[in-house]
């Protein structure tokens, strides 16, 4: 029986289940930090949309502007 390190590696060539089975980590853990990066991104909105309620109703407007003009500036929309 070969050891692991023969299966996992061998310079004569690259084992096909141990480069699928490197393949489905690579790609799990990418969507797992995809999702902590979108649970992230919607605490910061709520944390944002509880700021805004603080805001009186004439300077909600003005807020919402810069808002959308960092979006814009960030996304090179102009």
């Amino acid at each position: 029986m070969r050891n692991f390190n023969e299966w996992l590696y061998n310079p004569n060539y690259i084992n096909p289940q141990a480069y699928h089975d490197q393949q489905i980590r690579i790609t799990q853990e990418y969507e797992r930090d995809q999702q902590k990066e979108i649970l992230n991104a919607h605490k910061a909105l709520n944390d944002f949309l509880d700021a805004v309620q603080k805001v009186d109703n004439p300077h909600q407007e003005q807020l919402f502007l810069v808002c959308f003009g960092e979006i814009a500036k960030r996304n090179q929309w102009g």
